[in-house]
């Protein structure tokens, strides 16, 4: 009888053991989907407004002289102290805008790259400067 109540704990702690690794293997990976939702979600805010800034900037055609400086926010990601860097390439080519983050996983030290494309009017006569910058820097949009 006793070896069969010690045969039963054992077993008891072998599934509570396991269950456990289960359940923290899962919350880990809804924590990594879920840094990934957030920076997705705030790439493409900020390219939804730095392309509205530089679509805007085309009313500027008829001033001789304009300026317009776009301060670019940094990305708030959850466990992290200070607002992370992106990158941010402005392709006046095919007007669009790249904008990504590399996401690295503190338990493995892998990275994933979360990114967002977004499109603009090319204002004609106006100058992006510069056309890469990272997320907590601007943007100068400029006519002379």
């Amino acid at each position: 009888m006793r070896g069969q109540i010690s045969l039963d704990f054992l077993l008891a702690i072998t599934v509570a053991l396991i269950a456990t690794g289960a359940i923290l293997a899962v919350s880990g990976q809804i924590s990594q989907t879920q840094a990934q939702a957030s920076a997705r979600q705030q790439l493409d805010g900020i390219g939804n407004s730095l392309g509205a800034v530089i679509s805007y900037s085309a009313l500027l055609n008829e001033a001789d002289s304009a300026s317009i400086e776009f301060d670019i926010p940094g990305l708030l990601i959850a466990g992290e102290a200070v607002p992370q860097p992106c990158t941010i390439i402005i392709n006046t080519d095919n007007n669009t805008i790249d904008l990504s983050y590399d996401i690295i996983d503190t338990e493995t030290g892998l990275s994933e790259n979360v990114s967002v494309a977004k499109h603009f009017v090319n204002p004609v006569g106006m100058s992006i400067l510069p056309t890469s910058a990272e997320c907590g820097g601007s943007i100068q949009i400029t006519k002379s």
